[in-house]
């Protein structure tokens, strides 16, 4: 086996463990092995990992599997502006356009997300009052609100095999990503149990938070309003992530995620 020797850091966005590797890296295969061997070596805590272009003036993302991901880019966005506020625009696997990134003055990392803007119709399908599906540019969510799941909830395995069913029931097992948002409704609160798969990589988890899911959370919101959203979503860290969905004419004209971001180590080296 070849040896590859990268420095990377892991970040804890709302609690979802995320590991950025500074390089970027071209060949899928590698940027596989380096997925595996730092989840091996943190015995799954971390849940995903990106690649990071080292130059800070061209900020640029890309997920292990080429997916999508709003937690990984907003810790992508506190490594670039090493945790100062201020803003970038960050380009992202998955998404064909820069995104608008930074960190407020009260140190929580904020990004756009890559939402289809326009009429709910184009990203929004309400399937019935249980099970509606949410597309995104990068990733596309089932959300599920049924209380029938309630129990799998304490039984992640139980849970990640019950999403995987139901993702290949609506035929998103091809997409690049595609997560099942489990989602509770108490009063105000607003409660997600996220399970995400993707395909290139082949994992599939029962994160701890999710901010694209949080996302879609958001727009299915919206959707039933129609009108503008700005809701905190409680993730199975029990910690949250703020989405912003702006709304004019019943038309969807920008998303935004924010919350605190950790770092939980900084720039170890892994040889594979």
């Amino acid at each position: 086996m070849e040896i590859y020797g990268r420095k990377y850091n892991v970040y804890i966005p709302s609690g979802n463990p995320t590991a950025l590797v500074e390089g970027l890296e071209q060949d899928k295969n590698t940027r596989k092995k380096i997925n595996d061997e730092i989840m091996r070596l943190y015995d799954n805590y971390v849940e995903q990992v990106g690649f990071v272009n080292p130059d800070i003036n061209n900020p640029e993302l890309f997920m292990a599997g080429g997916e999508f991901c709003g937690n990984a880019s907003r810790s992508a966005t506190l490594y670039y502006l090493d945790g100062k506020p201020g803003e970038i625009m960050l380009k992202v696997s998955g998404v064909e356009k820069k995104l608008r990134a930074g960190i407020d003055k009260y140190e929580n990392v904020w990004v756009e997300m890559p939402v289809i803007l326009g009429n709910f119709n184009k990203s929004i399908n309400i399937i019935n009052k249980d099970l509606s599906i949410v597309k995104m540019f990068g990733i596309t969510h089932i959300i599920v609100k049924s209380k029938e799941f309630e129990k799998y909830y304490d039984s992640e395995e139980e849970l990640k095999k019950i999403s995987f069913e139901m993702i290949k029931k609506h035929n998103l097992d091809n997409e690049p990503a595609c997560g099942v948002m489990y989602l509770e409704t108490n009063q105000s609160d607003f409660i997600i149990h996220p399970v995400v798969y993707v395909r290139e990589i082949d994992t599939l988890f029962y994160e701890t938070a999710c901010g694209s899911g949080t996302t879609a959370v958001g727009l299915y919101e919206s959707a039933l309003k129609r009108d503008s959203i700005d809701i905190n979503v409680i993730q199975p860290s029990n910690e949250f992530i703020n989405v912003r969905v702006d709304v004019e004419n019943e038309e969807i004209k920008q998303a935004f995620i924010s919350g605190p971001v950790k770092i939980l180590k900084r720039w170890k080296k892994i040889i594979i």
